[in-house]
């Protein structure tokens, strides 16, 4: 595309044209599963890249060739770039209403779509409430039959727990005199065992006693024997004594007799 510079040129020069690429919105093709870079034919490149206002080409840009053009050119040029750019610009408009009307149309879609969401949204919402309230009205119910279960569970409760206590001090009251009873009759057992054991006691004490007694008795009834036996050996022993003595005495008579005779 060709510009007009908007300054003079040096010392008063004619303005110059500065030729540059058209600008466009061509973007590099992609392969649509591999995702690599597709390289243009020749000629689509040609045709899109390379074409140039005028038919200059890059290769005739580089070398200058493109600059040396004649004023009817320029004006021509400068003609055709401002039609370019009013047509530009009435496209740009028609593309900006075009935009303006799709976007108030998106709009009101959206506006609609999203009143349409309310309006959905709002009876999705009355008739959760509608369940909510049926739930919490038969959660209520459910509660309120619960609580009447947990009452009477409570009531039956109460009451075996109040015949259990009942049986229990029935019970202990009967344990308690069924100790008391065993007391007695331990203590009355015991008793019996004390004037048992004092009983044996005395009676083993009498008959130690009476054994000390016949002990005593035989103790006595030897020692007399052993006194009369001694008496009976000292008898003896005197009257043997007695005899010989007797017998000494007679021998010693007759031997005085004998030898006075003798004499």
């Amino acid at each position: 595309t060709g510009e007009v510079g908007d300054g003079a040129g040096v010392g008063g020069a004619e303005p110059c044209v500065v030729l540059r690429h058209r600008e466009g919105e061509f973007r590099r093709p992609v392969h649509p599963k591999k995702g690599s870079v597709v390289p243009l034919p020749p000629r689509k490149m040609v045709r899109t890249i390379e074409a140039k206002l005028g038919g200059a080409s890059r290769l005739a840009v580089c070398r200058g060739e493109a600059s040396v053009v004649s004023d009817e050119e320029k004006q021509e040029m400068i003609r055709r770039r401002l039609r370019e750019k009013a047509e530009e610009k009435m496209k740009a408009e028609a593309e900006r209403s075009r935009r303006l009307a799709e976007k108030k149309k998106r709009m009101a879609e959206a506006a609609a779509h999203a009143e349409a969401q309310r309006k959905a949204a709002e009876a999705k919402r009355r008739k959760e409430e509608q369940i909510l309230r049926r739930q919490r009205a038969e959660r209520a119910e459910e509660e309120r039959r619960q609580q009447m279960l947990r009452a009477e569970e409570e009531e039956r409760v109460r009451r075996a727990q109040m015949e259990a206590d009942a049986a229990a001090a029935r019970e202990q009251a009967r344990l308690a005199e069924e100790r008391a009873r065993l007391d007695r009759e331990r203590a009355l057992a015991e008793e019996q065992r004390r004037r048992k054991e004092a009983e044996e006691a005395a009676a083993a004490e009498e008959e130690r006693r009476r054994a000390r007694e016949k002990a005593a008795a035989e103790r006595a009834a030897e020692e007399e024997r052993r006194r009369q036996e001694r008496r009976a050996r000292d008898a003896a022993v005197a009257a043997t004594l007695d005899s010989e003595r007797r017998v000494r005495e007679a021998r010693e008579a007759a031997d005085r007799a004998r030898r006075e005779e003798e004499e």
